[in-house]
């Protein structure tokens, strides 16, 4: 039944609609009632759903004179709600009145029929809202609605921690400068861990060497990553970069390379490689320490 709050918060809307007006019954009577739907076509589904077993009356013989949404007056302040609704279940009829605590009658109802699916897995098209209405705190009847109603209720927070401004804290590998503290070039070489040649060389292998050599002047698809420690971007001669490549002009070091690995297409927007790259840092440092040593290598 599209009834259900599937994530939003049900909208409330007052529909009037008649008995269509005949030779023998020229005058028929107007109904007015108050609907929760998620949409106009609901409501006006769900009016002649309860009108039709409230009066035998059926959408073929009738029509529907306004369709009206209601809005909240004051949303500023949540409001203790009462719920009356009546529900049918596998075994029979329910009567049931509930109580939430909300800034709109609408949020009240989307609770109460959520609470209901949960508690008693009640089925939306069962449940009819008879009535709902704010009411005073001292008419509150439910325990976890009158528990909100202590004026020195309380919310600390279990662990606070003070910061020291420009101090410096270590996670594993990385190094991590607080805010307003200045940070030196050594500083920022320790934030890249230590690489493994094997390792590297390993990554190297499952993820570049498609495309790219580290041993030679070749070239593949890729150019190639031979002495990539101190050269510029989009330099390789012979190698067809794009614009967006030759256009950075970042000299390629440890610490733009680690960058750089984390994300090419973030770094270089527009670029034509389509790595995607790597979210470890360990494994772009272990790569690193690999083109590194491989570029120190003479050229096979």
């Amino acid at each position: 039944m599209p009834t259900r709050a599937k994530g939003e918060v049900l909208h409330e809307y007052i529909v009037t609609g008649r008995k269509l007006p005949t030779e023998k019954e020229p005058v028929t009577p107007i109904y007015k009632m108050q609907i929760f739907a998620s949409n106009t076509v609901i409501a006006k589904s769900r009016f002649w759903y309860f009108i039709s077993m409230l009066r035998r009356l059926k959408k073929a013989n009738g029509e529907i004179l306004e369709c009206k949404e209601i809005f909240e007056k004051n949303k500023g302040s949540v409001k203790n709600y009462g719920v009356w609704l009546k529900y049918d279940s596998r075994t029979g009829h329910h009567n049931m009145y509930r109580e939430y605590r909300d800034v709109s009658v609408a949020g009240a109802v989307t609770q109460a029929y959520r609470d209901m699916g949960a508690r008693h897995r009640a089925g939306a098209d069962r449940i009819h809202i008879l009535k709902v209405q704010p009411i005073k705190a001292a008419d509150a009847k439910r325990v976890h609605v009158k528990a909100f109603h202590d004026s020195k209720l309380r919310f600390p927070l279990p662990h606070r921690v003070a910061k020291r401004r420009g101090a410096v804290y270590s996670f594993s590998h990385l190094t991590i400068v607080a805010l307003g503290s200045s940070v030196s070039p050594i500083s920022a070489m320790a934030a890249i861990p230590d690489g493994d040649y094997e390792r590297g060389k390993k990554v190297f292998k499952q993820r570049c060497l498609q495309c790219h050599v580290a041993d030679s002047k070749a070239t593949k698809t890729g150019p190639t990553l031979h002495g990539i420690i101190g050269r510029v971007s989009g330099t390789v001669e012979g190698f067809d970069y794009s614009a967006a490549n030759k256009a950075k002009g970042v000299t390629w070091t440890k610490e733009t390379l680690f960058e750089y690995l984390e994300n090419p297409k973030k770094y270089i927007p527009g670029t034509k490689m389509v790595f995607a790259g790597l979210k470890k840092a360990g494994e772009r440092a272990d790569l690193i320490k690999y083109m590194e040593v491989e570029s120190s290598k003479p050229c096979a």
